[in-house]
């Protein structure tokens, strides 16, 4: 009787592979270039409507700025109008207060107008005559004064030194100006060659009050 094969000596049987893989049909259920042709067209489509939107957005934006524009426009003249009107409201403002301030003097203005006015020799020319309060430390108190600024020119022809001088004596001594006088002062001349002129300044510190 013939001895059985043991299983432990069987050998498999070897089959050569000769498939190339590359060549071979996808079986896959889904397959792979059919995903990648999903997701390439959902790219698109998203990239497509973001450049949609965004133009939308830009559309929306160059209307607003067009609105924005016209409405300028239109309140260009309004607001050209209100500008003029509101400088305007400066300036008189100014003028008031400096009237108010002028009419505030210790003594009336028209009276030291007159008297600045018979106190210039002749030849002086007045370009201004200025009131403006200041508040000065005196011992331990403040006080009030009024300091009256005349301003102008003398040619350089005439004696100059002595004609001012002479003018700043005058109306520090006048009746309207010595009882209120507190200081006075001269300011430095300055020389204008090509009009030939020295321009001068005074200077008269008044008391606040009209006491």
């Amino acid at each position: 009787m013939a001895k059985r094969k043991t299983k432990s000596n069987e050998q498999p049987n070897w089959r050569p592979n000769f498939r190339i893989t590359e060549t071979l049909p996808d079986t896959k259920l889904i397959r792979t270039d059919f995903l990648l042709n999903f997701v390439f067209l959902t790219l698109a489509i998203i990239t497509l409507g973001y450049i949609v939107i965004q133009q939308i957005n830009i559309s929306r934006l160059n209307s607003s700025i067009s609105d924005v524009e016209t409405g300028i426009t239109a309140l260009t003249p309004s607001n050209k109008t209100a500008l003029q009107q509101s400088a305007k409201f400066i300036r008189d403002s100014k003028q008031i207060e400096e009237l108010n301030l002028f009419m505030a003097t210790p003594a009336k203005p028209l009276d030291i107008i007159s008297q600045i006015a018979l106190s210039t020799p002749k030849g002086i020319t007045l370009n201004s005559i200025k009131f403006s309060p200041q508040v000065v430390q005196v011992a331990k108190t403040k006080q009030l004064i009024y300091r009256l600024t005349i301003k102008g020119i003398v040619p350089t022809t005439a004696d100059v030194t002595p004609m001012v001088a002479e003018m700043q004596k005058t109306i520090a001594e006048s009746d309207i100006i010595k009882n209120i006088l507190i200081k006075s002062e001269q300011g430095d001349f300055n020389r204008d060659a090509l009009l030939g002129t020295f321009s001068f300044e005074l200077f008269f510190d008044l008391k606040g009050d009209r006491s």
